[in-house]
């Protein structure tokens, strides 16, 4: 038995997804890679299904940082390479500003990053961990 945070699997087991699924995933992929990190689509306009998306972020082919957004690992690593930036402490408008993304998008990115431990928020500001 292997555990992994809240997940539990038989030792060496390793998801396996059908064409359709693989073919759902790399959909997904392309779509997010064609919308750069500046406007991801919802999660509702990606085409893919619940239990493949749920699958596909069990297995970090994708990262899902809240309900409505999902994004790519290299996508991850570009918006934390902008917090790697900054100075501390920063702002929501200081992270929107120099990643290039609208406030939709980095308010959500951000408390992720609070939640992951990557960011300690107090007041309005952040500092990195």
């Amino acid at each position: 038995v292997e555990v992994s945070g809240a997940f539990v699997s038989a030792a060496g087991f390793a998801v396996r997804f059908s064409p359709q699924q693989q073919s759902m995933i790399e959909a997904t992929k392309q779509q997010l890679r064609e919308a750069g990190t500046a406007a991801v689509p919802r999660v509702s306009d990606l085409p893919i299904e619940p239990s493949v998306l749920h699958a596909a972020v069990r297995s970090q082919e994708l990262i899902q940082i809240s309900s409505d957004f999902v994004y790519l690992p290299e996508q991850i690593d570009e918006l934390l390479s902008v917090i790697e930036g900054f100075d501390e402490p920063f702002g929501v408008s200081e992270f929107k500003d120099a990643a290039g993304v609208s406030r939709k998008y980095a308010v959500p990115f951000l408390e992720w990053t609070d939640h992951t431990g990557r960011t300690v928020r107090t007041g309005d500001t952040r500092r990195k961990r």
